[in-house]
């Protein structure tokens, strides 16, 4: 039976970090930060102390205390004992941090998977402004394209291209024992590139999914701030955009 347990990203925006179980194959699906994430204790000059590993994101409850997933080193100030992590793989959609940005603190053994470009983008951050951007070590890092197909056990996991505000953005179509599911990352139906939505659109819809996962970032009772992409974009679609 596949199940999905959602440790950030439901209830919010961003701070995706969805775990998909499926028998004995686990994987995540981005683990990422959330857009507010920490407003309620720091601001600007005052952060939590990097140093000390997890300790202050266990403190306050920033950072979901799941065993068996994070690094050594960042347990090393918690009461979080280490164990050997069980999670065969994190699937990352693009580089921006709601999707990324907890990365740092999974254990460097567990496979992390993201598209050529994303990888690129990330070294170019890392090598000019590496203060915006740091994903951590990883030993058992992989490296796709769309129109591959990667197999974790009973597991496919299909990637495909999307046009998103950053090159390099991908979808999933994950095929499971008991039923297909979509993952669509972040997209948008405007932009340069928007035939790679609609193909993702067209292959996500080809696999007859049983459940869908998609995140709006355009979803608030505020009239005044729910942009379309036609107010957006100055034309074209009028469907919400996910960016």
């Amino acid at each position: 039976m596949t199940s999905l347990t959602f440790y950030g990203g439901a209830g919010e925006i961003g701070g995706n970090k969805i775990l998909l179980e499926e028998g004995k194959a686990r994987v995540y699906l981005d683990f990422g930060e959330s857009f507010d994430f920490g407003s309620d204790y720091f601001y600007e000059y005052l952060q939590p102390r990097t140093v000390n590993g997890l300790e202050c994101y266990f403190e306050f409850d920033l950072v979901p205390r799941i065993p068996r997933l994070y690094g050594r080193q960042m347990l090393r100030f918690t009461d979080l004992k280490y164990e050997k992590p069980d999670i065969d793989g994190v699937f990352i959609t693009h580089h921006h941090a709601d999707h990324v940005g907890h990365l740092p603190f999974i254990d460097e053994s567990i496979p992390v998977y993201m598209g050529h470009g994303t990888k690129q983008i990330i070294d170019v951050y890392n090598t000019l402004y590496s203060s915006l951007m740091d994903v951590g070590e990883h030993t058992n890092l992989n490296l796709f394209k769309s129109g591959d197909k990667i197999s974790v056990k009973k597991l496919t996991v299909k990637p495909v291209h999307v046009e998103h505000s950053t090159p390099g953005a991908y979808g999933y179509v994950i095929e499971t024992p008991t039923g297909n599911i979509v993952y669509t990352g972040d997209f948008r139906l405007h932009g340069p590139m928007r035939e790679l939505s609609e193909e993702f659109i067209t292959q996500a819809a080809k696999s007859r999914p049983k459940a869908m996962l998609c995140e709006g970032t355009r979803m608030t009772p505020d009239p005044e701030k729910e942009y379309s992409e036609h107010r957006s974009a100055g034309g074209g679609y009028r469907k919400n955009s996910t960016d």
